[in-house]
């Protein structure tokens, strides 16, 4: 709890001197003098909003942690708050009252003031997810104290877990029986399987995985099935747990007339890894559900096999741009440099997601052929696919020095920064 709002502290005044930093830069390049002088009453504005926004959370936090608290700081959470008020106002007179970040840390220290001074069932995110994890080490906390009970208790659970109705007391009887981990627990959590309520259905699932019943399987196979996508994909990470017991089912449902069924199968296969599943996966890549498609081709390259390359550099021409992207994303996990010659053409993509992922593979391979066009990748006008050629020729290394230098004498300024930047990145390695 300590780290944890220690971190938050630090966070508050990490924030306030970027945000400090940003608007110096954008004040000196706007020039004027009157800007500038605008430039000290800004930062103090600045650092007095990040100060509340650090009183402000741990008065929310320590009336969370005790209700009692609020009677003492409540005249103190209201002073705040009419402070915040008026720094908001004087922000907006120097044209930086829309600013995002300050405006987020406004927004945060007025809900989390609020919350002080009253019990608001509004929260400041921050709040909220620190209200989230003390629930959790609660319920887990009591799901540990059932477990610790032992084989004695699974048929009072078995008995309990008949009788559950909301999805918070399922979820409990389920990873109790899973902390248990007891054969005998596997009927009941099939039978959940079929539960009314979507949740139980959903717990059940997820339970069924981490007991590794190979008697789930099939119940489990039916229940990507389910009308519910949450019960769907529950089922689908609980057969990726079940392992190889679960495969040959899995390739089965690749040719189920249900897309998301489909779907489904082919992540559970990319989380077993095996062998047999290469083949089946590879001829889903032609899947008329996009889905399918990108799943596969994620799966195939976490598979290292091979055989997958060559349809997943065919791949790199799907007419969605998700699957081009998972395509070269598995061409760089696999390594191989048949793949080079392709993810060079998928630099001149039209999105730029494929752009990124074929330089990034590059980067992988660094096969030195990738060299000249990594640097022309340099000058592409997404940052994201500048920064992934930025590191390709990182790992490509030397090979790549006397291209970059070359280019040192390009026309445009900036590029010429972004190659000097990469040399010295090269060298200090």
């Amino acid at each position: 709890m300590l780290l944890f709002s220690a971190k938050i502290e630090n966070r508050c005044f990490i924030i306030a001197a970027v945000i400090t930093v940003i608007i110096l830069l954008i004040v000196l390049f706007q020039g004027g003098d009157g800007e500038k002088k605008k430039m000290t009453n800004l930062e103090n504005l600045i650092n007095e909003v990040s100060v509340i926004n650090k009183h402000a959370w741990e008065m929310a936090l320590s009336v969370h942690k005790d209700p009692s608290m609020r009677t003492i700081i409540k005249n103190k959470a209201k002073g705040l708050s009419d402070r915040l008020l008026i720094l908001a106002s004087e922000l907006e007179q120097l044209g930086q009252g829309h600013y995002p970040t300050i405006d987020n840390m406004i927004s945060e220290s007025i809900l989390d003031l609020l919350y002080a001074r009253e019990d608001s069932p509004i929260v400041s995110l921050r709040l909220g997810q620190e209200i989230e994890r003390d629930k959790l080490i609660e319920q887990y906390a009591a799901i540990d104290a059932i477990a610790e009970i032992g084989k004695s208790a699974v048929q009072q659970l078995i008995q309990a877990i008949k009788e559950k109705n909301s999805d918070s007391e399922w979820k409990k009887a389920a990873e109790a029986l899973d902390e248990i981990a007891e054969s005998e627990a596997a009927r009941p959590l099939i039978q959940g399987l079929e539960e009314k309520n979507d949740a139980a259905r959903k717990w059940a699932a997820q339970a069924l995985g981490k007991i590794g019943d190979s008697r789930a399987v099939e119940p489990l196979i039916q229940a990507l099935k389910d009308k519910n996508r949450d019960v769907g994909w529950g089922a689908s990470d609980a057969l990726g747990k079940l392992g190889e017991s679960a495969v040959e089912p899995l390739i089965q449902a690749l040719k189920d007339r249900d897309d998301f069924v489909r779907s489904a199968a082919a992540a559970s296969l990319r989380r077993i890894k095996d062998a047999r599943s290469v083949e089946p996966l590879i001829q889903t890549l032609k899947d008329r559900y996009e889905e399918v498609r990108i799943t596969s081709a994620y799966a195939l390259g976490e598979t290292g096999d091979a055989r997958v390359v060559v349809p997943l550099i065919q791949a790199l021409k799907d007419e969605n741009h998700f699957v081009r992207s998972a395509a070269a994303s598995s061409l760089g996990d696999i390594g191989d440099a048949k793949a080079v010659a392709s993810l060079i053409q998928a630099l001149k993509d039209t999105d730029w997601g494929v752009r990124m992922w074929a330089a990034a593979a590059l980067g992988q391979i660094a096969d030195a052929r990738a060299t000249e066009p990594l640097v022309q990748a340099l000058k592409d006008e997404n940052h994201n696919v500048r920064g992934r050629a930025v590191k390709a020729l990182v790992k490509i290394g030397e090979p790549a020095i006397e291209s970059l230098t070359k280019a040192l004498k390009d026309e445009n300024e900036l590029f010429r920064q972004l190659v000097k930047e990469t040399l010295e990145d090269i060298r200090l390695r």
